[in-house]
């Protein structure tokens, strides 16, 4: 059971370094003066406290919801929390939003290429690594920490809303915009690690190694469903342009025909994410390299095609519009 205690106390440090994090700084810069400088940082107030600091008297509508057992409500796969936030922040204005909507753009694209970085890790999870993993098993318990990790990680790799992202020659919002979204969707996260912690620690030593080898995997399958589904999107953009991308990557012509023609069998089929399929099936035959080329050139032209942001990602256009935020009903 230590291995999976260790998943545990991952994703508590995960959640803590979110709580004590300094506002207002990026987390690279964070993380090198951390690792240069000894010095004790000084407590931050927690995250509702800083927020009523930041906007006074203004309203916001916490993106944490819970369910009548108060538990808490998680997001669709395809939410991303970072955007979430700055849709629901009180301060970003119609005509800020307008302004703000291309660095969203740059968020997305920024975080799907981290997916591709990690093309091989995305890859196995994709075609059903966690549930193939042992976890009575030592080193398949390593794995998923390993794993668990990589998912804690995205928040300090991605650049997500930050000054440097949000920001030209003259900066395009103001800290306070900037620490409100961020603190925001903090508040969540937090909760979201603690929540998922709690999951297993309550059944470590309290219930059969069963239980809590199979709270593990829940959490981590929970914890990398946004990393996953950013996945299956660019695979089913894949799908929809195939043969232009395999005309670009550097394969013989003998693989271009024969993943061409299981692309066109594919396709002449009325099977829903029949194509998908097969650009799964090529995806398993590409070394890593070419695992990246395949969705770097599906990436490359998508933008060449679709000039209009709101047609490369329609799902995050217009950060006017406020969805609905969970209700547990």
């Amino acid at each position: 059971m230590n291995q999976l205690a260790r998943i545990s106390r991952t994703i508590s440090r995960f959640a803590a370094i979110l709580a004590a994090a300094s506002v207002g700084t990026s987390a690279h810069v964070a993380s090198a003066q951390g690792t240069h400088q000894a010095r004790p940082r000084p407590q931050m107030p927690a995250v509702d406290v800083q927020l009523k600091q930041l906007l006074g008297d203004t309203p916001y509508v916490p993106l944490i919801k819970r369910d009548d057992a108060g538990n808490l409500i998680p997001y669709p796969n395809d939410t991303y929390v970072s955007i979430l936030a700055l849709k629901h922040n009180p301060l970003v204005t119609e005509d800020l939003a307008d302004t703000i909507m291309p660095f969203a753009m740059q968020w997305q694209d920024d975080y799907d290429r981290l997916v591709v970085d990690l093309v091989d890790i995305a890859h196995d999870m994709d075609t059903g690594l966690m549930n193939k993993l042992d976890l009575h098993n030592e080193s398949d318990l390593m794995t998923a920490n390993e794993i668990m990790k990589i998912m804690m990680m995205q928040p300090g790799l991605v650049p997500s809303m930050n000054p440097q992202v949000l920001a030209g020659q003259e900066p395009i919002v103001s800290m306070q915009v900037w620490q409100v979204s961020n603190l925001m969707g903090q508040e969540y996260v937090m909760e979201e690690g603690k929540a998922a912690a709690a999951a297993i620690e309550a059944r470590i030593g309290k219930d059969s190694p069963d239980g809590a080898i199979e709270a593990a995997r829940a959490v981590i399958t929970s914890m990398s469903a946004s990393f996953q589904w950013s996945y299956t999107r660019q695979l089913n953009e894949a799908a929809e342009i195939l043969p232009e991308v395999l005309d670009r990557m550097e394969i013989d012509g003998k693989h271009r025909g024969l993943w061409t023609a299981m692309w066109e069998q594919a396709s002449a089929t009325d099977m829903p994410g029949a194509t998908t399929e097969a650009v799964r099936k090529i995806m398993k035959e590409l070394p890593y390299e070419g695992k990246q080329s395949l969705l770097r050139i599906t990436h490359e032209i998508r933008h060449e095609k679709h000039t209009d942001p709101q047609d490369l990602y329609p799902q995050l256009w217009d950060i006017r519009n406020k969805p609905a935020l969970p209700t547990g009903e």
